[in-house]
């Protein structure tokens, strides 16, 4: 019977494609890690370049609004007032810039704050200077204000260029700084990547070794259990390799091979030795054959005498009614016609219908023989009449209830033959009202009733027995009773009719 065969979870190529899957796995780390460190790498240095350009836009910026200032002392000019307003809100967004990066140096600290001190300067002289411009009646004392407080702006100026010098010096050694643990970095992010890559390939070459010893291990044992066949078919031990792959299947598939060849072998060796004593049966059956043909010899040769006296009892009988002994006559001649139905149906099957008629000539003769001490009563079924069945079934049962029952019975003894259907069956019963028989010998007839070598005064029930049990093929049923001195022997047979 072929097991249903489920999908397995793991697979020789499951294996080698996790070993692959692996080094890709592997190969994707070190790749996310170069493009980390890289980003990283890029952005810092895209910061610090960032910075410098934000500080060198400040510069520039400051110089821009500190020419607009000369130019507004030294010509008043109104352009000069407007381009002023123009390039301080560009410095103002330089420096929210630069504050917005959070991590600024003490130097750039103090050029910011330098330049925003430059810048309330420089917005106090514009007001002057266009307080001085509009004014009808100019005075030495605002002109001097004026040139003080741009000889402020100047200083303050000079300040802002050594502090923009201080600055780019220690920006530029940050820089230098960052660039050297930046280089320490990537040297640091690629030994970790050599690592990393080496590990990942270890890993998977050991994986690989793993799964390919596996292999070589399980072929090994399928190998070995082969060569063991093959030198002794029957050894015993199943192939287990517990690989959890198709080498499990195929072994499985092995070991089923193996039990089918060792079954088909056996099966082999039994036929030959079936063979052999068939044989040997044949054998005995052609010395059998030999006596049979003796006996049946020897039969032909019994039945003269039977068919001897049944031409005797024809001439006697024609004798008797010569000599007007009619009794005599009827008698003999119903002893013939019993004779005859013996000697014709001996090895045949019969009708109910002529057994019945056999049974009424032997009855005949029991009455010629005892007179008025029993009746027999007949109830027989007509739909049985073409019942087919062995001969000499229902006179050993009517014998056996003369003999065995009604012998010491002097007077009014009764036999009652029954046929009848029931159930779809065929019921034999014969009765009788003489002596009956007790519970323990009933019981004794049913236990040995099919025991061939058993010797009693009971054969004849035996013979019906066994004779009824082959004919039907066991489908028959047989029990005794015995109530109130009447004993019943009931036979049930299945319903078979002549076709």
């Amino acid at each position: 019977m072929k097991s249903e065969r489920r999908p397995r979870l793991n697979t020789v190529s499951k294996k080698y494609s996790f070993g692959y899957a692996l080094l890709a796995g592997v190969a994707a780390i070190l790749l996310v890690l170069t493009f980390v460190c890289d980003h990283y790498l890029l952005t810092q240095h895209v910061a610090m370049i960032d910075e410098l350009l934000e500080l060198n836009n400040l510069y520039i910026d400051m110089e821009t609004v500190n020419n607009t200032v000369n130019a507004g002392y030294l010509f008043l000019k109104n352009e000069s007032f407007i381009e002023y307003e123009d390039e301080t809100a560009s410095v103002g967004d330089v420096i929210e810039r630069l504050r917005s990066n959070g991590s600024l140096s003490r130097e750039e600290l103090d050029i910011i704050n330098t330049a925003q001190t430059y810048l309330e300067q420089s917005d106090q002289l514009f007001a002057l200077l266009q307080d001085y411009v509009v004014a009808a009646d100019k005075t030495d004392a605002q002109y001097n204000e004026i040139t003080e407080l741009y000889n402020g702006v100047q200083e303050t100026m000079t300040y802002i260029n050594l502090g923009f010098q201080d600055a780019y010096s220690f920006k530029l050694d940050q820089v230098r700084e960052t660039l050297n643990n930046l280089s320490m970095l990537q040297k640091k992010v690629v030994t970790a990547q050599l690592v990393l890559l080496g590990f990942g390939v270890a890993l998977c070459l050991l994986y690989i070794a793993k799964v390919i010893k596996g292999i070589t291990r399980s072929i090994s044992i399928l190998t070995g259990r082969v060569r063991e066949i093959e030198r002794d078919v029957y050894s015993t031990g199943a192939i287990t390799i517990n690989s959890n792959d198709e080498f499990d299947d195929f072994a499985n598939a092995l070991n089923r091979m193996i039990d089918v060849i060792q079954v088909q072998l056996y099966t082999i060796r039994e036929n030959a030795d079936i063979h052999e004593k068939l044989c040997s049966a044949e054998v005995e059956n052609l010395k059998m054959f030999s006596e049979l043909q003796k006996s049946r010899l020897k039969l032909l040769q019994s039945r003269i005498n039977p068919h001897f006296l049944f031409n005797i009892l024809n001439i006697i009988s024609s004798e008797a009614r010569l000599e007007n002994a009619e009794k005599s006559a009827e008698m003999m001649e119903t002893t013939a016609a019993y004779l005859r139905y013996n000697l014709d149906n001996l090895d045949k099957k019969v009708t109910l219908r002529k057994e019945i008629a056999g049974l009424k000539n032997y009855v005949d003769i029991q009455r010629y023989r005892f007179e008025d001490r029993y009746t027999y009563t007949f109830e027989i079924d007509e739909r049985c009449n073409d019942f087919i069945m062995p001969p000499m079934i229902l006179q050993p049962l009517v014998e056996n209830a003369i003999k065995h029952g009604l012998g010491m019975v002097t007077a009014g003894g009764r036999i009652w033959i029954r046929v009848a259907r029931v159930d779809g069956r065929v019921e034999m019963r014969v009765e009788d009202n003489g002596a009956g028989m007790n519970q323990t010998k009933i019981n004794y007839l049913m236990r040995h009733i099919n025991r061939v070598n058993t010797e009693s005064e009971h054969m004849g029930l035996r013979n019906i027995y066994m004779r009824l049990t082959y004919f039907y093929d066991d489908d028959i049923g047989f029990d005794i009773a015995c109530a109130d001195h009447l004993t019943t022997v009931r036979f049930s047979l299945p319903c078979k009719e002549q076709a």
